[in-house]
């Protein structure tokens, strides 16, 4: 990857709005981006099939950048494998979110995981019987605020 060093110089003579709006959305790449992407390829691909790869760090420090460029490339290099197989999941993302409380809500956590799961043959794994946790019409998982979190993790 490359980036460039300057901004371009026609953006002096546009109104503050356009150069607003240029800074707003310029995101600068982490100098070392292209290592820890590199590094973090390696890892995936000398990983079991049920490794889970955590990503942590300080805030702005391109986190988000390296998972969004991972995944791209988790897609693009299994997309023999998904025209073959569209029910297969190449990826699931999941931001371990702790609260302002700066506590853990596994709950939350769960819940988290379900949607970015998003199976496709999950109505023929939930048992129903379990109130609260449905697909509605349009086929989206739905979880209501009382399900307990014991048949969460069932779910999951």
């Amino acid at each position: 990857m490359s980036y460039p060093q300057q901004f371009p110089a026609s953006l002096l003579t546009q109104s503050q709005a356009e150069r607003l709006a240029y800074f707003d959305n310029y995101t600068m790449a982490h100098p070392r981006l292209d290592e820890a992407v590199n590094l973090l390829k390696l890892l995936v691909n000398e990983s079991g099939e049920s490794r889970v790869i955590f990503i942590y760090g300080p805030t702005g420090v391109g986190k988000t950048t390296l998972r969004l460029l991972i995944e791209k490339w988790l897609i693009e290099s299994m997309l023999p494998e998904l025209e073959a197989d569209p029910g297969r999941l190449p990826v699931a993302s999941v931001e371990a979110v702790v609260q302002k409380s700066g506590l853990f809500n596994s709950k939350d956590h769960i819940k988290r995981c379900l949607f970015a799961l998003n199976e496709p043959l999950i109505d023929q794994k939930i048992d129903y019987g379990t109130r609260g946790i449905y697909q509605n019409n349009n086929g989206q998982v739905v979880i209501e605020p009382k399900v307990i979190e014991t048949d969460l993790g069932w779910a999951l």
